[in-house]
């Protein structure tokens, strides 16, 4: 059911995190278009992270060989050219060669726990009909689209996230990419998957690997379904108010400067 329509308007979970934080940021990225002027440096570390170890799950769902050196190669290659190519914003005490050893540790623990695992899709990107088949809740003006990190032959779902803490169980249960990403796999393959497993790459002082299982039921698709379903008809109706003064996410805002010019104190 990955049913292809360009034409139609997508929708995705990174839209919906973006709204449900503020709608007025939403508006400014997703509708206006307006560009960050700095790019967060755990962004850039951890998109950097996540290339070296898609590449070395690509390979193993290819049946090749992988060597340490080489995906451990792929993480400093992009750290290098994120760091030349963007404006980063850096956190206090943050040093960009602290953050490439993080980096390369992180990638050979990675390496020594995940190199005999087998994938049986990775990177499955999807687009599919906003559709809840037991509620018949059906949202005709957009599709959902994402791209899911990894299955693995059990039919586990695994996402990949870099951090600078381990995430709560609590956290994990209630992630609402991972009720997502459940629900598309369970349309495309007519089956829900086993378990999903979350690896948190932790860029503490000394880097680890926390590896947290979570599901999901049919439950819990129909209610995030009927979430997605309410917040994008509050953005057909053009409801793009901000979050209250000092509200979640207030302090690190990209948009701080266009938020107080459009709703001054």
């Amino acid at each position: 059911m990955n049913i292809q329509n360009e034409s139609k308007p997508h929708f995705s979970v990174s839209q919906l995190i973006d709204y449900l934080q503020c709608p007025f940021a939403y508006y400014l990225r997703h509708i206006a278009g307006i560009q960050w002027r700095q790019i967060p440096s755990a962004v850039c570390f951890g998109s950097s992270v996540h290339k070296a170890v898609e590449y070395m799950n690509s390979r193993r769902r290819d049946g090749l060989s992988v060597k340490e050196d080489d995906i451990v190669g792929m993480f400093y290659m992009g750290w290098s050219d994120a760091i030349e190519k963007n404006n980063i914003s850096w956190k206090k005490s943050e040093e960009p060669a602290e953050l490439l050893v993080k980096g390369q540790q992180l990638i050979s623990l990675y390496y020594k726990q995940f190199r005999s695992h087998s994938f049986s899709e990775v990177e499955l990107g999807f687009r599919l009909p906003i559709l809840d088949p037991v509620t018949g809740l059906y949202v005709r003006s957009r599709d959902m689209v994402g791209r899911i990190d990894a299955i693995d032959g059990d039919n586990t779902l695994i996402e990949f996230k870099t951090s600078g803490r381990t995430p709560t169980q609590y956290q994990v249960d209630g992630d609402l990419q991972l009720g997502v990403y459940h629900w598309a796999a369970h349309l495309l393959y007519g089956v829900p998957a086993r378990k999903i497993l979350v690896v948190n790459l932790v860029k503490t002082k000394d880097p680890k690997i926390e590896v947290l299982e979570t599901h999901r039921s049919q439950d819990t698709h129909t209610r995030l379904l009927s979430l997605i379903e309410q917040v994008i008809r509050a953005i057909d109706h053009g409801m793009y108010y901000p979050n209250p003064v000092g509200g979640f996410g207030c302090g690190s805002c990209n948009y701080r400067e266009e938020c107080q010019r459009q709703w001054p104190l």
